[in-house]
């Protein structure tokens, strides 16, 4: 395969030819997802990736935290949504309180930063499109200013699409409804999509739970011959990692755990918990590119 294909040009995506690798949510290695301590000991090791989740709370503030109820043996059940600042300022998950997302940004200026804006799933069920999740306006007034580092994610189509509006600079994912439109063109090439398929980055799962396997080498290709980088989440284990990134290696199929050759172009970058693992790997392939060398 040839890299003809050219992505949209954002300082975002712009890793010195190095594939992206994010900590996803900072990483669980030595705290919580979402912690701050979790944030700073991703930036110690060299990543310049930070992965993260907004949720609204009733207190008007944008919360670091990925489910949308607190729940870890202390505190039972509790809707983020429904926290006052008081009661933000209160909680504590493992010993560690929860993190605005202004906090993130502030702390790592120089950090590229994906946030994905969770909507209340207490009142939001996946495909409605009438949901006004407050999380947005909240993230447009906080990532103004840091367009060019951010990339824009929502599994809420609405919400993806009125972040798009409003931070035109900001890099941005595609949304469920535009990956479908790709998923037909790669079985149909003559298929005339229904809408127009936006944003720079398909983030997916390789295999999804219902609809099956997602990332081939053919959607790879279909993904890059319109101009999108395909990055993964959430990858975990040595070996996926190579199969992945060399996933066009002609040696490779689909259940092959053998390792490729790094250079052969298959995904661009991956989503991960165990940070270490995940630098050894690209270290060892000659393709890790640290915070403090950008």
């Amino acid at each position: 395969m040839t890299d003809l294909w050219t992505p949209r040009n954002h300082e975002f995506l712009d890793n010195g030819g190095m594939p992206v690798i994010y900590a996803h949510q900072g990483g669980i290695v030595v705290a919580p997802g979402n912690a701050m301590a979790s944030f700073e000991h991703a930036w110690e090791l060299g990543y310049m990736y930070l992965e993260t989740d907004g949720r609204a709370t009733k207190g008007g503030e944008l919360v670091a935290i990925h489910d949308h109820y607190l729940n870890d043996g202390k505190i039972e059940n509790r809707l983020v949504s429904s926290l006052s600042k008081a009661d933000r300022l209160a909680i504590q998950r493992d010993g560690h309180p929860l993190v605005l997302i202004g906090d993130i940004y502030d702390a790592f200026p120089d950090a590229r930063i994906s946030l994905d804006i969770k909507p209340d799933n207490s009142v939001w069920e996946f495909g409605d499109n009438s949901f006004n999740d407050p999380g947005v306006d909240m993230a447009i007034k906080l990532v103004k200013a840091h367009q060019a580092r951010t990339c824009i994610a929502s599994f809420a189509t609405k919400n993806l699409l009125e972040l798009r509006a409003a931070l035109p600079d900001a890099a941005s994912a595609m949304s469920f409804e535009e990956m479908v439109e790709v998923a037909s063109l790669i079985k149909n090439p003559n298929h005339v999509p229904d809408i127009d398929i936006g944003g720079d980055i398909a983030s997916v799962e390789e295999v999804d739970p219902i609809f099956g396997r997602i990332i081939s080498s053919e959607s790879i290709a279909a993904l890059h011959g319109l101009g999108k980088v395909v990055h993964i989440w959430t990858i975990n284990n040595r070996r996926d990692m190579h199969r992945l990134l060399d996933m066009n290696d002609p040696r490779l199929d689909m259940d092959s755990t053998a390792v490729g050759t790094p250079g052969n172009k298959g995904i661009d970058g991956f989503y991960t918990d165990v940070l270490g693992v995940a630098r050894d790997v690209m270290i060892g392939r000659g393709q890790w590119r640290n915070n403090r060398a950008a």
